[in-house]
């Protein structure tokens, strides 16, 4: 399709699929109190989990949702990256796999890194994004 890989919202046949205006919707936590099954707290939006607090490199709108098994997704809209992980097997109790911190700290380094290479001003350099990206401190 295209448009399909240009950056910013999905778009199909020139038109965005989501707009800034929903996507801004979504990051904010909606809900209070701990999560009877996560264990987190206020960390609910729209149907979404807010990312902001799980992965502290992301930015505070970032929403998506952890899943069985491990999976996780994610978008990060000041960062303009999209992330989605599924494990292979059984290994967690439910929620992000223990992995996920270390993976998608790496996806967002290598984002702005790729966005360097290509002479581009990355998200990060433009004051969207954390200046530096680090996996879990242990």
């Amino acid at each position: 399709m295209p448009g399909r890989n240009a950056p910013g919202p999905p778009v199909v046949d020139a038109t965005p699929l989501l707009t800034a205006e929903t996507i801004a919707e979504f990051g904010p936590v909606r809900t209070t109190g701990v999560d009877l099954v996560t264990g987190e707290r206020d960390h609910f939006g729209l149907g979404f989990e807010a990312q902001g607090s799980r992965y502290p490199f992301l930015g505070p709108d970032a929403f998506g949702h952890s899943g069985a098994v491990g999976a996780q997704s994610f978008a990060d809209p000041r960062s303009g990256v999209a992330y989605g992980y599924t494990r292979r097997r059984f290994g967690t109790e439910g929620g992000g796999a223990p992995e996920t911190h270390a993976l998608a700290a790496a996806v967002l380094r290598a984002a702005a890194f790729g966005a360097l290479r290509a002479g581009a001003r990355p998200a990060c350099a433009a004051g969207r994004a954390p200046a530096t990206v680090t996996g879990p401190s242990s």
